[in-house]
């Protein structure tokens, strides 16, 4: 067995991130950046207004107040989308709506809320600061500034951003492709009836709701037999698939006997069995050139594996600078035991309490026991040497 942390050195040194590709502005919310990411454009393009309003000079109303209004001849009118031709020019103002261009000459913007308007005069009681309520040109970016870094995580604003420096076609790291394979004769649909001995099969739904977090494409590959023949073939189906997951048949059993098939098929193993519980004996291979990810059967230790592991690489494949689970530092609010030796990954329930981090075990910790998944949002991290975290005891948790 090796330890958790020779785990995650093997998965960073042998998963690769997939080749670049481009995707649309519409797709590419949750892809990652393969290249830097420039404007070529300022934006704004031009100075322009962020009220409604009137455009004027702030020395013409250095003099207003409520007491003493000054009145301004209005010469144009500048819907957004338009410049208008004519330049404010002594007494003069132009009325402007929200995103017109602000015309020459001027140098604020009076809310429309603080003027009285007449027939082709405006009223102004107080005196604007120079560049009131205009946005100026290359605010928000200028032109050569870098937008996102390659390795960013594009999110729904940034598209909104790439479409607003022109970027349509969007230089991403291809998802990789998944497939699902569950194994067991005991493992049946959902929709069965419970019979003696047998399980409805909850580790298909688990993974393919993950994936479908990262919004990864999965396959999902008919049950495998506890047979070499009918494991073979499931298998195979698996292989034109980026990465391969299959939940039990890994451990010692008589009956588990996936990873034998797998050797024989030509698996290259680069770990089988680590330090942890639950999810001790955790396969990580690669076969053809699809990666195996071998995790036992039990639903907890397949949901805690996977959230673990495999999503690390899953997002490294993606693209992701760093893949690596999440952790906060959180205070115990509850006693826990434990054996020495292995690394404990037990469900809890973290909340934020002023600015600290508290988090609660929880009581059943079978990895058996689906629910403490469902009941629970992190995994408190237990260090494989230690035995006692008393109330108060200080530790990491990765938050799902």
């Amino acid at each position: 067995m090796i330890p958790v942390s020779e785990a995650y050195s093997i998965i960073d040194r042998v998963v690769k991130v997939n080749q670049n590709t481009v995707t649309d502005l519409k797709s590419c919310p949750g892809y990652f950046l393969a290249e830097d990411i420039s404007s070529y454009d300022n934006i704004p393009i031009n100075d322009n207004s962020a009220m409604d309003g009137y455009a004027v000079r702030c020395k013409d109303l250095e003099t207003a107040s409520t007491g003493n209004p000054v009145r301004l001849e209005v010469i144009d009118e500048v819907p957004a989308g338009r410049v208008s031709g004519m330049k404010t020019g002594h007494g003069q103002a132009i009325r402007i709506m929200t995103g017109g261009a602000v015309p020459e000459g001027a140098d604020a913007v009076v809310k429309v809320e603080d003027t009285e308007e007449y027939e082709n005069t405006v009223e102004i009681s107080y005196s604007p600061s120079h560049g009131e309520n205009i946005r100026l040109c290359g605010e928000d970016l200028k032109n050569g500034e870098k937008v996102f870094s390659k390795g960013h995580l594009i999110r729904p604003a940034d598209a909104g951003l790439l479409a607003s420096i022109g970027i349509t076609d969007v230089p991403v790291f291809r998802k990789p492709e998944a497939a699902l394979l569950t194994t067991g004769d005991e493992v049946i649909p959902p929709e069965e009836e419970l019979e003696p001995g047998k399980v409805r099969n909850s580790n298909l739904y688990s993974l393919s709701g993950f994936l479908r977090e990262l919004d990864i494409d999965s396959t999902e590959l008919p049950v495998g037999r506890d047979s070499r023949d009918d494991l073979q073939k499931s298998i195979e189906k698996g292989l034109d698939s980026d990465i391969l997951i299959t939940s039990g048949a890994v451990s010692v059993g008589k009956y588990d006997i996936l990873k034998s098939v797998l050797k024989d098929m030509g698996l290259k193993e680069h770990f089988w069995r680590v330090r942890q519980k639950p999810g001790k004996p955790l396969l990580f291979g690669a076969l053809e050139n699809t990666l195996v990810f071998g995790l036992p059967g039990n639903p907890v230790s397949v949901t805690v594996t996977f959230l673990m592991y495999v999503r690390t690489a899953i997002l490294k494949m993606m693209g992701s600078p760093d893949p690596m689970p999440k952790r906060l530092r959180a205070t115990m609010q509850k006693g826990y035991e434990k054996t020495a030796g292995l690394t404990h990954f037990i469900r809890g329930k973290y909340e934020i309490a002023d600015t600290t981090v508290i988090v609660t075990p929880y009581d059943s910790q079978g990895s058996g026991i689906l629910r403490s998944m469902s009941m629970n949002n992190c995994l408190i991290i237990l260090d494989e040497k230690g035995t006692s975290f008393p109330e108060g005891s200080k530790v990491d948790i990765v938050p799902y």
